[in-house]
């Protein structure tokens, strides 16, 4: 028995099927973190720290929670002074969204384009979280070992509802 010949497949047409449906959910996905880091880096500049996104919590959380309403509003104005140049933060996501699809609409993909676009959002990110974990450190600092305990227990009451 011979087995007959079965043709090689052509390839798929360039920018249709898989590929497009990978760059339109990498665009979404991309769009999704620039607006949660605009939510949270803006919030936490203007004194309005969101705590939950759809489960996500977005502040300081429990740690945020557990300090009496003085030690939040330091802790806000402290993040705020830390973000002061915020107008080039907003400007800086949007500019990298429009990078971003500018680089998709490039016949040929430039990687390392993206990868600094992603490098940069991270780094914005990373920023805001880094002076929201500065200006908790500055407040505990200040607070006497009395506050202290009090605040490491209201901080375990909410770790302990976050867990039932």
């Amino acid at each position: 028995m011979t087995d007959p010949q079965i043709p090689p497949r052509a390839p798929a047409p360039r920018g249709t099927g898989t590929g497009r449906a990978v760059r339109v959910v990498l665009v979404i996905s991309l769009a999704l973190n620039l607006l949660v880091a605009g939510v949270v880096i803006g919030g936490a500049v203007n004194g309005r720290m969101p705590h939950h996104f759809g489960g996500f919590d977005m502040s300081l959380g429990p740690f945020e929670r557990a300090l009496p309403p003085e030690g939040r509003r330091a802790v806000r104005e402290d993040m705020r002074s830390r973000l002061a140049d915020r107008p080039r933060l907003t400007r800086g996501t949007a500019g990298d969204a429009a990078q971003f699809i500018e680089a998709l609409r490039t016949e040929t993909f430039d990687r390392t384009t993206v990868e600094e676009i992603f490098d940069a959002h991270r780094d914005h990110a990373v920023r805001g979280m880094r002076a929201g974990q500065e200006a908790l450190l500055a407040r505990l600092e200040a607070m006497s070992y009395e506050e202290r305990q009090a605040f490491a227990d209201r901080l375990s009451r909410e770790l302990r509802r976050r867990l039932e």
